[in-house]
């Protein structure tokens, strides 16, 4: 430790002493108090440092999955502006939100069944349908649809079946060669109890049922119940 200057001395030295006492006792005391004074200093800063760390690891600890960054609706993105070829100073960044995609949902595939809605709908040539549930009756009163006849028949039913069973009633009857939908000349006696019965690829069995009323010459089929059977 420096010795103070006589000169500077404001102390009264007994004669023939060279080192004043009372000023090595004055450095020696404000030399402890400066390394107290900055260890007390880097104390205060490592405390608040823990404290901010611990603050830090508890908040982390503490969020809820839907709190993560990474599930957010909303995704922030940090864009940085360089510098113009003047040397400018670029604007400082700015967070840009950027919206998730959506999944796009998965909607459940329905059975095959009617495609036309509950109640009475008209169809071409002044015949018309009544759906019930999954059952539909084609109603062909007509001149030029009511029949005894297996041929007027069948053509009738490839007209106006898949009008109101769509695509699975197009594979139904795709399977059944021209002509072929009922054997013989004429509709059997029984078939409006037997009904017809055609397989489908998609789902079961599309089961055709006639209805007749009374006629001139017999019975006439008027129309048809159509459902399918799983």
């Amino acid at each position: 430790m420096p010795n103070r200057e006589s000169g500077n001395c404001q102390h009264e030295r007994r004669p023939g002493t060279v080192v004043c006492l009372y000023c090595r006792r004055e450095e020696h005391l404000a030399s402890v108090g400066r390394r107290r004074a900055r260890r007390g200093i880097i104390g205060a800063i490592l405390l608040v440092s823990v404290a901010l760390v611990g603050l830090l690891v508890t908040t982390r600890s503490g969020r809820s999955p839907s709190e993560d960054p990474g599930q957010d609706d909303l995704t922030s993105m940090t864009v940085s502006i360089p510098a113009g070829p003047s040397g400018s100073v670029a604007p400082p960044a700015q967070a840009i939100a950027v919206a998730p995609r959506t999944p796009t949902p998965v909607l459940p595939s329905s059975p095959p069944g009617p495609i036309v809605a509950e109640g009475r709908t008209s169809l071409a040539g002044g015949l018309f349908a009544v759906r019930t549930g999954d059952t539909v009756e084609v109603h062909f009163d007509t001149p030029e649809h009511r029949t005894r006849r297996r041929d007027k028949f069948e053509r009738t039913v490839r007209e106006t079946l898949p009008v109101v069973f769509g695509a699975v009633a197009e594979d139904a009857l795709s399977g059944v060669p021209a002509g072929q939908l009922i054997a013989g000349d004429e509709l059997p006696a029984d078939i409006t109890d037997s009904g017809v019965h055609l397989g489908t690829a998609q789902a079961g069995t599309l089961v055709i049922w006639p209805s007749t009323r009374p006629g001139r010459d017999g019975p006439l089929v008027v129309s048809y119940r159509a459902t399918i059977v799983r």
